[in-house]
């Protein structure tokens, strides 16, 4: 009897799971890439965007210089639409069906005042698991080409920003985590900012 009731939890639990993610989930990071870009949902139409603290062991991470991270706060049980998009995974084309979700957590990333990163927590309808992904500025143009899965989000325990745009050209310094390139600055600039 106890077999039976054990293989029934199994069988229940792993296709619950099975349908927590966009695609099957994989063992590394998986990266989705659309050239016209991801329009980010749930951004226009928040109540408000507070700063966003966590700790690691008692002490905030360190991020890259000029690097903010802000939450952008919807009410419990706001629902987000991630419409139909064709993508490319690995250099071949592949079509995203529109989902639905339950928002846990939405993160805006920042490098110098301009948003980089929208980090999603997402929990789906009617299954007992959430996930993450990034939306991510790879070029530093406002154009969020990018989809990585899993997302930075507080829940992720290596907790720290997503990766930066190609403009921005992280420089190793002791103790300050990253600092931005001359080349980067001198693009801001010359963008305008």
């Amino acid at each position: 009897m106890r077999t039976a009731l054990l293989a029934l939890f199994v069988c229940f639990s792993s296709s619950m799971f099975a349908q927590c993610q966009f695609s099957a989930e994989p063992i590394a990071n998986t990266t989705w890439y659309r050239s016209e870009g991801w329009r980010p949902p749930a951004i226009r139409d928040s109540r408000a965007t507070r700063p966003f603290h966590v700790t690691i062991n008692g002490k905030p991470p360190a991020l890259p210089a000029g690097v903010s991270v802000s939450e952008i706060v919807h009410r419990k049980g706001y629902r987000v639409t991630f419409p139909a998009a064709i993508f490319e995974e690995n250099g071949t084309r592949e079509k995203m069906r529109s989902r639905t979700l339950v928002l846990g957590e939405l993160l805006r990333w920042d490098i110098s005042g301009k948003p980089y990163a929208y980090s999603y927590e997402l929990v789906p309808n009617g299954v007992a698991c959430m996930f993450s992904v990034d939306l991510l500025d790879d070029k530093g143009d406002g154009i969020f080409r990018v989809m990585v899965s899993p997302g930075h989000t507080r829940f992720d325990p290596r907790f720290g920003p997503p990766p930066l745009p190609a403009l921005v050209k992280p420089i190793p310094h002791a103790g300050l985590g990253f600092l931005l390139s001359a080349r980067s600055q001198n693009a801001s600039s010359a963008m305008g900012n």
